[in-house]
């Protein structure tokens, strides 16, 4: 099970009901378009939690999304 925490715009926390033994795993995300070129990105990975941002294509700055996917692959 996860749960997510919303931080600043664009910063979505994802932390994990039990704790992986490492960080050797991978993310696959996905938002809905909201008429802006945007990127997604899953960074800090932790045995507990990991990052999502979600920033427009030209990185100049975040921004929030009303559906954000995340599936984790160990």
């Amino acid at each position: 099970m996860l749960f997510r925490s919303k931080g600043s715009t664009g910063n979505y926390t994802v932390t994990f009901t039990n704790a992986f033994a490492d960080a050797n795993y991978c993310a696959a995300i996905n938002c809905d378009y909201n008429g802006n070129s945007f990127s997604v990105n899953a960074k800090t990975f932790t045995t507990t939690n990991c990052l999502v941002q979600t920033v427009l294509r030209d990185l100049s700055n975040y921004e929030d999304h009303s559906i954000v996917n995340l599936a984790i692959f160990r």
